[in-house]
């Protein structure tokens, strides 16, 4: 296990400074927000603490990464799984739910 993390502080120590490693926080960054969470907050303060003196340029690549994943995730949602009437697809949602919404069952909807 030491082996596997020394090697990753290697890999990393010598891809901070460079514009792929601005580039892979950017990446990490929108796809967290997105669509797969992974530890972006770990990945920047690890790069925060080899180098100070660019923090202001990692904080400028993450929120940017970050608004454009929640922009992403947006689009993805509504374009991937909505009907032009505001209906599901039924890509990821059981087809019994569906039959139960258009059954005409009006439960929770009898507030006077």
């Amino acid at each position: 296990m030491k082996d596997w993390i020394s090697r990753l502080h290697l890999r990393i120590s010598e891809t901070a400074n460079t514009k792929p490693g601005i580039f892979i926080l950017f990446i990490c960054a929108m796809a967290d927000a997105s669509f797969l969470p992974l530890p972006v907050t770990t990945l920047f303060l690890f790069l925060i603490l080899l180098d100070l003196r660019l923090i202001h340029k990692y904080v400028f690549f993450v929120v940017l990464g970050t608004l454009s994943g929640a922009i992403a995730g947006y689009l993805i949602g509504h374009y991937a799984w909505l009907k032009p009437d505001g209906e599901f697809t039924g890509a990821i949602w059981p087809a019994h739910i569906n039959d139960h919404n258009q059954s005409g069952d009006k439960r929770g909807a009898q507030h006077h």
